[in-house]
């Protein structure tokens, strides 16, 4: 028996499918829930749920997802620019929580290539100068 956040992500994947890009907590509660009355208790459940619900949506299904705050939603176009999209990831700033996922299709800045050129980056410094270099959890380089 599926538990509830396979229940959620397979909602999410659906919706995915039918054309979203991107959706909020309250956009998946609504289509999970469809028809009934939605409390703020069951968006706030999912919203806690959206980093589990990522995770499945990848390992399960094969996509490749991002989490977003709320500063993605405020933008009136998908970032374009790194500087965009990093300000869009989870965790940077106080009160920035995942608040949606989005799922990487080609439109607008896609995060994991760059951070796959960061780390191609942070191996070549490492190989020539025999020091690893620093990064922090997003795959940044620091400065010295």
């Amino acid at each position: 028996m599926p538990t509830y956040n396979y229940e959620l992500a397979d909602s999410a994947h659906e919706m995915f499918e039918n054309g979203f890009e991107y959706l909020t907590a309250t956009d998946l509660a609504t289509y999970h829930i469809k028809g009934k009355s939605l409390g703020r208790e069951i968006v706030s459940g999912i919203e806690k749920r959206l980093p589990r619900i990522k995770r499945i949506l990848e390992k399960e299904h094969g996509l490749l997802v991002h989490g977003v705050n709320d500063h993605f939603y405020d933008l009136p176009f998908l970032p374009v620019t790194l500087a965009e999209a990093f300000k869009s990831i989870p965790g940077r700033g106080p009160g920035q929580t995942m608040s949606g996922i989005r799922v990487v299709n080609g439109n607008g800045c896609d995060l994991s290539r760059w951070k796959a050129g960061t780390m191609s980056i942070a191996a070549t410094m490492q190989s020539s100068s025999g020091v690893p270099p620093r990064l922090n959890r997003y795959g940044m380089l620091l400065r010295e």
